[in-house]
């Protein structure tokens, strides 16, 4: 089974940019993914196994309610342009 990838986006850091090439470049592999702005719903259910990315402003407790082997990526942004683009 193929690693499970959970991307962890932060505000004003290009994630946005970054989380949508991730969905469309799993999506044309044939990967299923978890829609950015409705994973929160997902939450207490049992299929959050059965996407191969899942991404937005998640967090990491979300990893005690995954099997699959998985790994977490975010994005970082340096801090005073992250302050003065804020």
């Amino acid at each position: 089974m193929d690693e499970q990838l959970v991307f962890i986006h932060l505000p004003r850091t290009a994630g946005t940019s970054l989380g949508t090439s991730l969905g469309n470049a799993y999506r044309e592999m044939g990967k299923l993914v978890c829609p950015y702005t409705n994973w929160e719903q997902f939450v207490n259910e049992k299929d959050l196994d059965t996407y191969d990315l899942i991404g937005g402003h998640s967090y990491y407790p979300l990893v005690k309610l995954l099997t699959r082997p998985t790994k977490f990526m975010t994005m970082l942004a340096e801090p005073l342009n992250r302050t003065i683009s804020n």
